[in-house]
């Protein structure tokens, strides 16, 4: 087994917003966008709309219809996403979050959290898995992911090695 590993760091609104949220994307890595694949979904019935009426299939009106609903339900979805997104980083920016100090340490036995209001160990058998999410690494507990910034982990370790560290003592403490 590795040796135990201690992080010092400081949180930022968005690696958290990215933790929290990360796992219900396709490639959380890449972090969280506005851009959803329902609005690729609108995009082609757009597409095909434009298309039946170069075709004549349909008459002028109802393709126009179809545009422009599909276009401004887009465009709404597209600024209530922004909207949202900003007002949940503008949360993590105002709480204690981006001012506290961070101290984790990760052994065998699982993983401890402490900052100057919270102190919190987590056994390896409630962390669910180790994601890889924008800018850090995540673990999942349940619906929540505490994020470890991969700016926090040491010289000589890559964000990939200290995953798969975390993730052979999950292995160990849960089993295969």
């Amino acid at each position: 087994m590795s040796q135990p590993i201690e992080l010092h760091y400081r949180m930022t609104p968005e690696v958290q917003f990215h933790a929290a949220f990360g796992w219900m994307v396709r490639r959380p890595e890449r972090g969280v966008s506005s851009f959803q694949p329902v609005h690729m979904a609108l995009f082609l019935v757009v597409f095909f709309a434009v298309l039946a009426d170069l075709q004549g299939w349909v008459t002028k009106g109802v393709s126009a219809g179809i545009v422009m609903g599909i276009g401004i339900m887009m465009v709404l979805n597209c600024l209530f996403g922004l909207l949202a997104n900003a007002r949940i980083k503008r949360l993590y920016s105002n709480s204690y979050v981006g001012i506290a100090d961070i101290v984790a340490q990760f052994d065998a036995e699982g993983v401890r959290f402490q900052d100057p209001m919270t102190r919190a160990f987590y056994d390896w058998r409630s962390v669910e898995e180790v994601i890889a999410v924008k800018n850090a690494s995540g673990l999942r507990l349940g619906a929540s992911t505490l994020a470890i910034p991969d700016n926090a982990l040491p010289d000589n370790m890559t964000p990939k090695e200290f995953r798969g560290i975390l993730r052979g003592w999950i292995t160990s403490k849960v089993g295969p």
